[in-house]
């Protein structure tokens, strides 16, 4: 069984957008009858998440074109247009009417950007009862164009050996016994020996843990995937425990 109609619309869109990017939107209008079809084709854009149109921000305000149709012939249609910063996705709308026939397709596609995210870190080391001022020179001394602020973020923590502690296990729970990974789990042991006995509140909190652990699947869980959590994982596993 084959579905069609008498006109047909088949737009050849890209799989995504990229910001900045000048490109050729291309659609082929196809008659599926046996006389001539004169009509007219348009295009439309809008911003995905808000379903406004955005065709003058694409240069795409001349979004008609006229079409001339032998019987059972096609004909390619083009649209020049340019991709803006700021939008996430695009919804393009095209619709084909001559006469009494008409078709159109809908569809949103990603816009990706052509952006990287950076991240830029100061360590604030002040001990108790102590004044210090910092200045974080990276970001006033940056004198770049396309320089965009996305967030700040301040963490404070008044033991900083839990970020030596959280670590620990990226680097003993190695799979193989090779030479760089034996030499790994020495280093993180005798790491973790030297703050436990430095810090008992530490060492106190990690005997918490291991008695526990039974009580909390997050932390053994945890334990057996191993490398792949990476450092971080410690922040979840203790937030999930203490809950």
């Amino acid at each position: 069984m084959v579905t069609q109609k008498d006109l047909m619309v088949v737009p050849n869109q890209p799989r995504f957008f990229r910001e900045n990017d000048k490109m050729v939107f291309q659609a082929k209008i196809n008659s599926m009858v046996d006389k001539n079809l004169d009509g007219q084709a348009r295009l439309e854009f809008f911003d995905a998440l808000t379903m406004q149109p955005v065709d003058v921000l694409l240069k795409n305000s001349d979004n008609i074109r006229n079409f001339n149709l032998q019987p059972m012939q096609s004909q390619n249609l083009v649209w020049h247009i340019e991709i803006p910063e700021g939008i996430q996705a695009l919804t393009y709308r095209i619709v084909a009417r001559s006469g009494d026939f008409s078709d159109g397709e809908e569809m949103t596609l990603p816009v990706v950007t052509n952006r990287m995210l950076v991240t830029e870190t100061l360590p604030l080391s002040v001990r108790g009862k102590q004044k210090k001022d910092f200045i974080f020179e990276k970001l006033v001394n940056n004198n770049s164009a396309t320089l965009r602020n996305h967030r700040y973020t301040l963490e404070f923590t008044s033991n900083p050996a839990w970020y030596a502690v959280q670590a620990l296990p990226y680097l003993m729970e190695f799979p193989y016994e090779c030479t760089e990974q034996l030499f790994s789990r020495y280093y993180a042991n005798s790491i973790a020996s030297h703050i436990a006995n430095s810090n008992p509140r530490i060492k106190k909190s990690i005997r918490y843990l291991v008695h526990h652990s039974a009580r909390c699947p997050a932390f053994e869980s945890g334990k057996e995937s191993g490398i792949e959590n990476g450092p971080t994982t410690g922040n979840a596993l203790g937030a999930e425990c203490q809950e």
